[in-house]
């Protein structure tokens, strides 16, 4: 575990009554409009009303985000292919302006997966009756290296349009939208080598992509540049930006909202749990790994037994996740070595 830790204060006990009050209250009469569900789609998307005008979709393959205002609407990731019209559904349920722009926060496939439909929405109406402008697709460069890549075939891996129109090098990258400041922030080495953390500052919402699930281990690309360094990195920096509510000796809540790449609608103490969680599994593998332990040997040791039931998914197993850990570990093991030996 590093030295990072929760922010906390001094509270007496009487303003610790009072604050617990406080955050019934809070709970009682901003829970529920938070979680507002006006009604859903007749499709397998779900729409949830987060804060302001930022709303959670919910699809089978994970969560996406959309802000709506007077100049249009903005969505971030688009879903896994062949779910557009879904997608599209939900999205003229809660608005009919046009959708003008699309930021990835990686080029997962549930990130990226409609962006040739959507791209290519003439006026950017949803209901695909439009003309004019194509909605801009904001990313990484990384993002844009990887979709344009020739494949073995000497041809993009995936078709133009659906390819980012306007990448950003830099370590952040902000925009004004709908009267709101949003912040693009590069998180190298996490999910993969392209993701995005998207922070809404007027909302106070975080929607962390990949970075950030509360139903599984943390997913790392490997060949193409995730470690589980570079999501630890992710989830602090995170933690960074998230401020909460009410702050009870160790119990934060309310505040900041984070919107996961799939599951429940958070808030700062949940990133905060799943940062931890992240570090106490990746500190065990360590240890065996430091004393020559075979990947087998570490698999045999069951060192996440008592996550593997609520962070293990089909698709992402337990076994998997700690493949991904103990190749990571020990590289950096081995660099470590050979850097000792030649000093």
């Amino acid at each position: 575990m590093d030295s990072r830790t929760r922010r906390t204060r001094a509270i007496t006990p009487p303003a610790a009554a009072l604050c617990v009050l406080s955050l019934l209250a809070l709970c009682v009469t901003v829970r529920p409009l938070l979680g507002a569900q006006a009604g859903q789609p007749p499709t397998g998307v779900q729409t949830l009303h987060v804060r302001e005008n930022i709303w959670m979709l919910v699809t089978p393959d994970g969560n996406l985000a959309l802000q709506v205002g007077p100049e249009g609407a903005l969505l971030v990731d688009t879903g896994r292919n062949g779910t557009s019209d879904a997608v599209l559904a939900a999205i003229r349920h809660i608005t009919t302006r046009p959708l003008r722009y699309i930021i990835n926060t990686s080029a997962g496939p549930s990130r990226i997966g409609n962006n040739v439909a959507f791209g290519l929405l003439a006026g950017g109406a949803t209901d695909r009756r439009g003309s004019g402008p194509i909605p801009a697709i904001i990313a990484h460069e990384s993002v844009l290296a990887r979709m344009s890549a020739p494949s073995a075939q000497n041809a993009a891996a995936y078709p133009v349009a659906g390819w980012p129109s306007d990448a950003y090098a830099a370590r952040e990258r902000s925009i004004r939208y709908n009267g709101e400041a949003i912040d693009i922030i590069h998180q190298p080495s996490a999910y993969s080598d392209g993701d995005s953390i998207v922070y809404f500052r007027r909302s106070d919402v975080i929607v962390s992509g990949e970075i950030f699930s509360t139903k599984r281990f943390p997913l790392v690309d490997r060949e193409h540049g995730g470690t589980v360094k570079g999501v630890l990195a992710g989830l602090n920096r995170m933690l960074d930006i998230a401020v909460p509510e009410v702050v009870v000796e160790n119990f934060a809540e309310g505040g900041t909202l984070v919107i996961p790449g799939s599951g429940r609608l958070c808030d700062e103490d949940d990133v905060n749990e799943y940062r931890d969680m992240v570090h106490i599994v990746r500190d065990r593998v360590a240890r065996l790994v430091s004393t020559e332990g075979s990947l087998e040997q570490v698999k045999a040791a069951r060192p996440l037994v008592d996550y593997d039931g609520r962070y293990g998914i089909p698709a992402w197993t337990t076994s998997m996740f700690i493949d991904a850990l103990y190749a990571e570990l020990a590289r950096s093991t081995t660099a470590n070595n050979g850097a000792s030996a030649v000093r």
